[in-house]
C-alpha cells in the first residue's frame, strides 16, 4: 500500500535516489575518515621530526657553548700566562735601563736645553753625555707597565679571535702563537 502511494507521486524514485545518495555519502565519508587518518598520522611524524630536529639543535647549541667557553677559558689563562711573563719582562727592561731622578736633560718651550745629563746611580744607566737632547724619550715605569698589559691583551685578543670557529662549528687547528 504505502508503495502503491510512492509509486503514484512519483516519491518512489526520488526515494531510490535518496537512498543510493546516502550510500554514496556513506562511502565517500568512509574514504575521507581514511584520509584523515592517514594526514593524522603524517602531521604526527612532522611533529616528532620537529620535536627530534629541536633537539638536536639545542644539543648542538650546548655543544657549541662548551667548546666558546672552553676556548675563552684556555685564551684567558694563556693571557694571563703572557701577561705575567710580559710584567716581569718590562720589569727587567726597567731595571736595565733605569735612569737617575733628578739629572734627566729635557728642553724648555723654546727648545733650549734645561739640564745636563744624568749619571747612573745605584745600578741605572744614566744618559751618555754625547747623546744629543733630542733624541732621548723617557718612559715611566707605570706607564710602560700599562703599554705592556695593553699590547699583551690586544694579542691575546687576536689570538682568540683567530681560535673561533668559521664555517660548520669545527674547532680551527691551534693558530701560532704570536
Amino acid at each position: 500500500m504505502i508503495l502503491g502511494f510512492l509509486k503514484e507521486r512519483g516519491l518512489l524514485l526520488a526515494l531510490v535516489f535518496i537512498a543510493a545518495w546516502s550510500a554514496s555519502l556513506k562511502f565517500e565519508n568512509h574514504r575521507l575518515t581514511g584520509k584523515l587518518s592517514q594526514c593524522e598520522e603524517g602531521k604526527a611524524r612532522i611533529v616528532a621530526a620537529v620535536k627530534e630536529a629541536d633537539a638536536l639543535a639545542q644539543a648542538a647549541h650546548e655543544d657549541e657553548e662548551r667548546r666558546s667557553a672552553a676556548n675563552a677559558q684556555r685564551s684567558e689563562a694563556s693571557h694571563d700566562q703572557d701577561l705575567e711573563r710580559a710584567a716581569v719582562a718590562a720589569g727587567s727592561y726597567l731595571d736595565t735601563h733605569r735612569i737617575a731622578a733628578g739629572g734627566v736633560r729635557g728642553q724648555t718651550a723654546r727648545g733650549e736645553s734645561i739640564e745636563a745629563p744624568a749619571t747612573a746611580q745605584g745600578d741605572g744607566a744614566g744618559v751618555p753625555a754625547e747623546m744629543p737632547a733630542d733624541a732621548f724619550v723617557a718612559v715611566s715605569s707605570p706607564d710602560l707597565q700599562a703599554c705592556t698589559a695593553a699590547v699583551t691583551y690586544a694579542v691575546a685578543a687576536h689570538n682568540w679571535a683567530a681560535t673561533l670557529p668559521t664555517t660548520g662549528g669545527e674547532d680551527p687547528p691551534n693558530p701560532p702563537r704570536r
